[in-house]
């Protein structure tokens, strides 16, 4: 009877180890590995809504641009977190430069021009002159009404953020 005793003694002591080593395993195995690829998603689905965004503006500008006086088309874009959304800089005039700052070294070729892998940095040339009123400073979700105002006898293009 005693020898029986043992056994399920041996048994449980033997289950609880494989347990541990498998908690383990997950712990240092799996875990890391699910939020690398939940941070590479997020990082991704962030560049591509910024790009989508500046480049979905420079075309409205664009269209509003050639388009008669008082055209006006309105748009939503999205400033994601971590990220930029900078109007004319004086660096590059006419242009949309977008920034995004990764939690992991960015691979996205044709989309990101910079040095620092964790950094995604891209100018769009708009090839229009515009001005931005108020240029957005947090990230967040904006409606921007793109106008073409008569100024006398010229016109300019304006876009107007407005946070939602």
């Amino acid at each position: 009877m005693e020898h029986n005793i043992m056994n399920k003694g041996q048994a449980s002591v033997e289950f609880l180890l494989i347990l541990l080593l498998s908690i383990l395993y997950i712990s240092t195995a799996i875990i890391p590995g699910a939020d690398a690829a939940g941070n590479a998603a997020e990082d991704t689905a962030g560049i591509a809504k910024l790009v989508g965004s500046a480049e979905k503006l420079s075309g409205t500008i664009q269209y509003v641009s050639l388009s008669g006086e008082g055209t006006r088309q309105t748009i939503e874009i999205v400033v994601p977190e971590n990220s930029t959304f900078t109007c004319t800089p004086i660096a590059a005039p006419n242009s949309i430069t977008i920034s995004y700052t990764a939690k992991r070294t960015i691979n996205a070729p044709g989309k990101c021009t910079t040095d620092n892998p964790s950094v995604c940095t891209k100018t769009i040339n708009v090839g229009t002159t515009f001005t931005c009123n108020p240029v957005p400073a947090a990230p967040a979700l904006y409606k921007v009404t793109v106008e073409k105002i008569e100024a006398g006898t010229s016109s300019r293009v304006e876009a107007t953020f407005e946070q939602i």
